[in-house]
């Protein structure tokens, strides 16, 4: 079982405890907070099999390395297109907006120049 749990936040900023305006020369603390999440769990040797084969397949993507924050977020992008009910939809839009421009292009469409042999 996976127990999601939040870690706390990541900080980046200045490191001279804040930013310098470049128009009026004050400072300010500004932050950015990234939320993380701790997922502990157990598998099998066959499954940390397949997650370092993925790792593997990802590292010509990431060539500084793979992490399994990397790893489970290509993981579930994959699992997302393919199952998702909504991005199905999408998908099925998309191509009917295809046929539909390909069939306009087939039956004389919206060329306004020919195509012309030249013959000598």
């Amino acid at each position: 079982m996976i127990v999601p749990k939040p870690v706390g936040a990541v900080q980046s900023g200045a490191g001279d405890g804040g930013l310098r305006s470049e128009v009026t020369g004050e400072r300010s603390a500004k932050f950015e907070f990234e939320q993380k999440w701790k997922i502990e769990g157990v598998v099998s040797k066959e499954v940390k099999a397949k997650l370092d084969r993925c790792k593997s397949l990802l590292s010509r993507k990431y060539p500084r390395g793979v992490d399994y924050e990397i790893l489970f977020g290509e993981l579930s992008e994959l699992f997302l297109e393919r199952l998702d009910p909504e991005r199905k939809k999408e998908r099925e839009k998309e191509r009917e907006a295809n046929e539909k421009h390909r069939a306009g292009q087939a039956d004389g469409g919206k060329h306004t120049e020919p195509f012309m042999h030249r013959r000598e």
